[in-house]
């Protein structure tokens, strides 16, 4: 994920339906930390309930007879919850991670993937050409 942000600016997905992730100025691709950081709360949502199973941690331990994985999910839930109201209380329909990592995730017309493709990764995205 965090290579295809920075070298394309988009995952396999978002290319299909032609949206690419950009900085905030919407000049360029993101950077491989903003890249990391838009992705790290859904990695330490998938990856921690997975290290205390292997561990061993997750064995009966229950507070207030929730186990750690459900907490996980609980948590999950609540991020996707604050995420889907966050996309439609701004302008540019930005999720949290978006807002963590200084992301816009914008939609572009077949001129602007033509244009867009022939770029380098670092290069700023210059004006399409009319």
């Amino acid at each position: 994920f965090v290579t295809g942000y920075v070298k394309f600016g988009c995952t396999l997905g978002k290319k299909i339906m032609g949206l690419r992730v950009l900085n905030l100025q919407e000049n360029g691709y993101i950077s491989f930390s903003m890249a990391f950081m838009r992705i790290s709360v859904w990695l330490f949502l998938e990856a921690a309930p997975i290290l205390f199973s292997v561990t061993g941690s997750n064995r009966e331990t229950k507070l207030l007879e929730f186990s750690l994985n459900d907490f996980f999910d609980l948590v999950a839930g609540i991020w996707f919850l604050l995420n889907f109201a966050a996309v439609f209380l701004n302008d540019k329909r930005r999720a949290l991670h978006d807002y963590m990592a200084g992301s816009v995730v914008v939609k572009l017309s077949m001129a602007e993937r033509e244009h867009i493709s022939t770029r380098e990764p670092g290069d700023l995205l210059d004006p399409v050409p009319e």
